[in-house]
C-alpha cells in the first residue's frame, strides 16, 4: 500500500515508475506528454477525433467509388 501511494505521489510531480521506463519506453514517453504542465502543449482529442474521421470517410468514398463500377468491375 505504501508503494502504491508513493507512486501516486510521485506522478503528481511528472515522475514514472522505473518498471514503466525500463519496459515500455515508448508509452512512458505518451504519458510524459500527457501530463505536461503546459495545457497547449498536450495533444488535443479533437485532432486525433478529426483525423480518425478524416479515414473513415476517405474509406467509405472508396467502397462507394468500387460498388458503382466506377473503376470497373468490382469482384
Amino acid at each position: 500500500m505504501e508503494e502504491k501511494m508513493r507512486a501516486m505521489a510521485n506522478l503528481g510531480h511528472r515522475v514514472l515508475p522505473p518498471q514503466l521506463l525500463l519496459k515500455w519506453p515508448k508509452e512512458a514517453s505518451f504519458c510524459q506528454l500527457l501530463m505536461h504542465p503546459v495545457l497547449e502543449t498536450r495533444p488535443k482529442m479533437r485532432n486525433g477525433a478529426r483525423k480518425l474521421l478524416g479515414i473513415l470517410i476517405a474509406i467509405g468514398e472508396a467502397v462507394a467509388y468500387v460498388l458503382s463500377g466506377m473503376y470497373g468491375m468490382a469482384m
